[in-house]
């Protein structure tokens, strides 16, 4: 009964209902029927219908499709890949809420963390994508052939730690993890946030391209703002930080901004900074920059214009 009671209080939440959907349709082997799955939730079927209509519009820019009807029974169509992403997006936390990685992988990652200084919003970001990869492939879920630009990640200096670390956990669980599992929980290390101390990721080599990037954004920002933004120990940090935000744009990682709304609102001028940036990227990238992603552009901005204490009033 208290386990019932648990379940009830959590469905009342028409997100929790969702995610609980989601996840049903993307572990099942076959279709899933709504009376049975109506059943299981303790829905009226009505609910039930407008909250799966409302989640076929929610996956819908994820390429993901709900095959079927509600009568006939239900099935999540589309690829692993995107499957796996809209889960990394939108609701780890409550299909992996009681999935718990064993403790010895858990050390694993933690003692490969340190020895390699990624910060701790990337080791818990890794975490969930060896969880997700570890569920998917487990259970016969594996990843097809990725689009061509991932298997360069392969190369990457920083690749050959996770390599081996995925290794380790293979031969923990007695399999033999492939190439495309690696690369897909490598993604959250390229695309990380920028640490504090950059010291520590040396393995990861700014390339000459970056450095052009960063001296096209100065140039526009001093065209159109007259302020100059010189050689400092704001460049590297930039560097890194423009580095990790091409990775993510590049291949998908999204990171949500918390501070975005304050940003925009209290710290204007730097913001402005932040939408030229993204431009230039734009267009000197082809990729489209996120609103969340201009916020932590800025944020390098306002640390900027403190130090420099520049007066120019926003226009």
């Amino acid at each position: 009964m208290e386990n019932q009671l648990q379940a009830d209080d959590f469905l009342n939440s028409y997100r929790n209902r969702i995610d609980y959907i989601f996840g049903k349709l993307m572990r099942s082997d076959g279709p899933v029927l709504t009376d049975e799955l109506a059943y299981e939730m303790n829905l009226g079927r009505t609910t039930l219908v407008n909250d799966i209509k409302k989640l076929r519009t929610e996956i819908e820019p994820y390429q993901l499709l709900i095959q079927g009807r509600t009568s006939k029974g239900l099935s999540l169509e589309g690829r692993e890949y995107d499957i796996r992403q809209y889960v990394i997006d939108q609701c780890y936390e409550q299909i992996y809420r009681d999935y718990p990685l064993d403790r010895e992988i858990v050390t694993m990652i933690e003692t490969a963390s340190r020895e390699n200084f990624i910060e701790k919003g990337a080791e818990e970001a890794f975490k969930q994508f060896v969880t997700l990869m570890l569920d998917r492939y487990l259970t016969g879920r594996s990843l097809a052939k990725l689009p061509e630009q991932y298997y360069a990640l392969a190369s990457y200096e920083a690749f050959a730690a996770v390599d081996q670390l995925i290794d380790k956990i293979g031969e923990c669980l007695d399999i033999r993890i492939p190439l495309e599992e690696k690369i897909f929980v490598f993604l959250p290390i390229i695309g990380m946030r920028t640490p504090a101390d950059i010291e520590g990721i040396k393995m990861l080599p700014l390339d000459d391209s970056i450095r052009k990037l960063m001296q096209e954004i100065i140039h526009q920002i001093s065209i159109e703002m007259e302020i100059n933004i010189g050689n400092s120990e704001f460049s590297e940090e930039f560097l890194y930080h423009l580095m990790f935000m091409v990775n993510r744009l590049r291949f998908g990682v999204h990171l949500t901004n918390p501070m975005l709304i304050d940003i925009q609102e209290k710290y204007r001028l730097a913001y402005q900074m932040g939408k030229i940036a993204a431009r230039v990227v734009e267009a000197e990238l082809g990729l489209v920059v996120t609103d969340d992603e201009k916020g932590y552009l800025a944020s390098y901005f306002v640390v900027f214009l403190a130090e420099n204490e520049h007066k120019k009033p926003f226009q």
